[in-house]
């Protein structure tokens, strides 16, 4: 095989997976909330985001007693933005919580950010949020 032709094909996986979604940005109407107050968190994703088949967030230090906050495409077409209204229950304790972003894709695996693949519940991010 000719050199151009062996760097053009081992480059070729490299080209498939280029293109993948990943997460641009992760934003909130406000981040210090107050029980009863509702939050509009956005998701902004880049690369090939017709590939992710769902989003929610996960209250890492509530996992099991709150359920998933589930965003929904407002982007149908590129399905790259995402959005969800998060309230704040009336009960919630005063504090820090850390929301965990967890979006599956369409071959049923799950989207890892680098920063965040430590995380228990999601992997692809990560928003903090105080109740005042």
């Amino acid at each position: 095989m000719k050199p151009a032709l062996i760097l053009i094909v081992m480059a070729f996986p490299l080209l498939i997976f280029a293109g993948g979604p990943k997460v641009k940005s992760i934003s909130a109407s406000s981040t210090e909330l107050s029980p009863g107050q509702t939050a509009t968190i956005t998701v902004q994703l880049k690369g090939k985001a017709r590939d992710v088949k769902s989003m929610e967030f996960i209250v890492r230090e509530f996992p099991y007693d709150v359920p998933p906050y589930v965003l929904k495409s407002v982007d149908e077409k590129k399905n790259r933005k995402w959005e969800a209204q998060i309230p704040v229950p009336y009960e919630a304790p005063v504090g820090t919580f850390h929301l965990e972003l967890k979006v599956k894709m369409a071959d049923g695996s799950e989207l890892v950010s680098e920063e965040t693949s430590g995380n228990s519940y999601g992997k692809a991010g990560t928003l903090v949020v105080s109740v005042l």
